[in-house]
């Protein structure tokens, strides 16, 4: 069989497949409309800016880089003041003191941004585990909500609106406490 007649065989193939699907979709149809769809929408932000997990997780990042966010504060306050030495530097200061003074504000501010790049890489990669974490957890409570209450179709995100009627964060959010309260 040549190359040609497998792809006029397959492209017949297609064209029957849509149009058995075309005939059959009145059917479909009507039989999704006999049953009418239980919906739900949760605010996966909301969670995330609401939640006693999430309060608890910024709480422990906060703790975690302490240390670091302190260095940090420290070398700007270093920073200030060699810049402010610099600025206030006159006439009477010889060159080669100015030029070593300058070299040392040049080579802080690269530790500065070095270290600053460095603590927020580590810190947006421990936010972005640590969220994670929170969002399996709102899926285990969204996956048991979704049992119990037999929810056809639970959107998370990519709702431009929802009535108040859909919206189940608040039973989320509720079930999360109750769940922070355990511990």
């Amino acid at each position: 069989m040549s190359h040609r007649s497998i792809a006029r065989q397959s492209s017949g193939f297609s064209r029957g497949l849509w149009l058995a699907l075309l005939l059959c979709l009145p059917w479909v149809s009507s039989a999704v409309q006999a049953r009418e769809l239980k919906v739900a929408v949760v605010n996966l932000p909301q969670i995330f800016q609401q939640s006693p997990q999430a309060d608890a997780v910024r709480q422990k990042l906060g703790k975690e880089f302490a240390s670091d966010q302190k260095e940090l504060e420290g070398m700007t306050k270093e920073l200030s003041s060699l810049n402010d030495k610099l600025n206030k530097a006159d006439s009477s200061m010889k060159d080669d003191e100015r030029q070593r003074l300058q070299d040392r504000f040049v080579r802080r501010q690269r530790e500065y941004a070095e270290l600053n790049a460095d603590v927020h890489k580590r810190f947006n990669a421990r936010r972005t585990q640590e969220f994670q974490k929170l969002q399996a957890q709102v899926g285990k409570i969204i996956d048991a909500m979704i049992k119990k209450e037999k929810y056809d179709l639970v959107l998370v995100q990519g709702v431009y609106y929802a009535g108040d009627s859909l919206n189940i964060t608040d039973k989320v959010m509720a079930a999360l406490k109750a769940e922070a309260a355990k511990k």
